[in-house]
């Protein structure tokens, strides 16, 4: 397999082949979808179907509004005119015509000039390579509800370093710089790992769905290392991520994503099923919205643990990540109503990229502006979070999680956050335009993050150099690990169905990365308090 290009992983986000792809640009903010008037439904039935001049890249709706907008301007001055009455108003009238026909094909070409630059932009060279543009100023506020009232948190901005117009980068935490450089090179490896298996889909290396997270690193980064060891976390199906932040090996990974033996599910759940029980982590779940009572499930037998079992106070709170899309599922309304009914202290992350699937959130859900309502209503605390900061990630997730373990109550974050690639790898996203793809692309959750530690003086150009070798040694390793482990045999359709040896089914065993013990799960009943250990 060849080598990527040189240079740091965050500044560089390699793309499939690049393909125009027309439709209506979606703001980056996320609003709620305005109404459109008939002139920009008419231009985008003609930029969809390319009868527009320069359909691609929504360059024909651009056009056609300008055009519209021209006629209304004649429009105007017709009236305006009118209202005149005298017979110089009809001179006037014939001036004003010909001088609104002059704006308006002046309009016309300024538009195609724009919509020509807007294309040659989009297409570029074919790298998806982000550009370095400074990042708002302002800072987004975080609300968060509680059954005592209201409290509201504002995340710190977290500005691109150099850039005057942003002002200074974010400050620090109060943590060693080691651990700073690690999420760093956790965020790293995740970005490197997925652009590898993007790769070895189309080598038909691994099959079946795969979904990648490239662009949403900083969530997981920014979660994991907010919450203690031993508190569980359960997620969806675009589970790399997770995993690799959470501490699973990039081989057992990866090993995974190839089927094989040495994955950490023996081969056996694929790209959605990543498992790691010794990191706490439970999955890696590929029905929409079905981990959510399973995450709502784990907080309970923790929480039924820690003050139950054991006679003390709550002292495990759980991460259960979910997509946007799973919002509307009927389960998870169960599931918050049974949390905030019960006091379950678990936290539901919405990583809400903007799309379920390929259609836009404003477009299937409800209060799309404020997700957080959805919790509100159950009685759950809840916050909005910028997913593409991971120190604002990690800092305000960190106070939230705190508050739920200590009170021991259930919470709902609405993650505004981007996926770079498609929902899945068959995905052409030809329901958003590459401008919109490039103003995120911009805002790269690695990129700034590397601009800030270099700012402070926590990381020098050479180090992160060295970072990135470390992370392509680690891929590579993974990959050829992979190629050499064995596909599991036909005698593993009759393991792991029972935990007990029964009749032709040998029991359960533990995946290689954990020490491959037979049967570790045995059931002790005898004494009346044995269970599964």
């Amino acid at each position: 397999m060849r080598d990527l290009p040189s240079g740091s992983v965050a500044r560089r986000l390699p793309v499939l082949t690049a393909r125009p792809r027309g439709g209506s640009p979606r703001d980056p903010a996320i609003p709620t979808r305005p109404s459109r008037s008939a002139s920009a439904r008419v231009a985008t039935r003609a930029s969809s179907t390319g009868r527009a001049s320069g359909a691609k890249s929504g360059g024909g709706v651009k056009t056609a509004v300008a055009k519209s907008a021209g006629v209304k301007s004649a429009g105007v001055k017709k009236a305006g005119t009118t209202k005149a009455g005298t017979t110089k108003a009809a001179t006037n009238k014939t001036a004003g015509k010909k001088a609104a026909g002059k704006k308006t094909a002046a309009k016309s070409r300024q538009a195609k000039a724009g919509q020509t630059n807007s294309t040659k932009s989009a297409r570029g060279k074919g790298t998806g390579k982000p550009s370095r543009a400074p990042r708002p100023s302002a800072s987004p506020t975080i609300t968060t509800e509680s059954r005592t009232g209201t409290t509201n948190m504002t995340t710190t901005p977290t500005p691109s370093a150099g850039s005057p117009a942003a002002g200074s980068p974010r400050k620090l935490p109060a943590v060693p710089p080691e651990t700073l450089v690690q999420w760093l090179r956790d965020m790293m490896l995740i970005r490197e790992f997925e652009i590898r298996c993007m790769q070895s889909y189309q080598e038909k290396k691994i099959g079946g769905f795969c979904h990648v997270y490239i662009g949403q690193e900083a969530v997981a980064v920014g979660c994991t290392r907010a919450v203690r060891p031993e508190d569980p976390i359960i997620t969806a199906y675009r589970d790399h991520g997770h995993a690799l932040a959470r501490g699973m090996t990039a081989r057992a990974c990866m090993a995974e994503m190839y089927g094989k033996v040495g994955g950490c599910a023996k081969g056996k759940g694929g790209s959605m099923h990543m498992f790691d029980r010794p990191n706490n982590l439970y999955g890696g779940h590929g029905i929409v919205g079905a981990q959510t009572p399973m995450g709502t499930g784990l907080a309970f037998a923790t929480k039924y643990e820690d003050e139950v079992v054991h006679g003390g106070k709550n002292r495990r709170v759980t991460l259960c990540f979910l997509g946007d899309g799973a919002v509307n599922q009927g389960a998870f309304y169960e599931t918050m109503n049974l949390a905030g009914l019960f006091d379950i202290p678990v936290i539901f992350i919405v990583e809400n990229n903007g799309y379920s699937m390929g259609t836009a959130i404003d477009r299937g859900t409800t209060m799309a502006h404020e997700l957080t309502i959805k919790g509100r209503a159950h009685g759950l605390r809840e916050a909005t979070m910028d997913g593409m900061d991971v120190l604002a990630v990690q800092q305000d997730m960190h106070e939230l999680a705190e508050w739920c373990r200590t009170n021991s109550r259930p919470a709902f974050v609405d993650m505004k956050c981007y996926r770079y690639k498609g929902h899945s790898m068959s995905d052409p996203r030809k329901y958003r335009t590459r401008e919109e793809e490039e103003v995120h692309e911009s805002n790269d959750p690695i990129g700034k993050f590397e601009l800030s530690l270099l700012h402070h003086g926590v990381v020098t150009e050479e180090s992160l150099k060295e970072l990135v070798r470390g992370v392509r040694e680690e891929v590579r390793d993974s990959i050829e690990f992979s190629n050499q482990s064995p596909e599991p045999p036909l005698s593993d359709l009759y393991t792991d169905v029972f935990v007990e040896p029964w009749g032709r089914y040998p029991g359960s065993s533990q995946p290689e990365f954990t020490g491959g013990a037979t049967n570790v799960c045995s059931f002790r009943a005898t004494d009346g308090k044995g269970g599964l250990v």
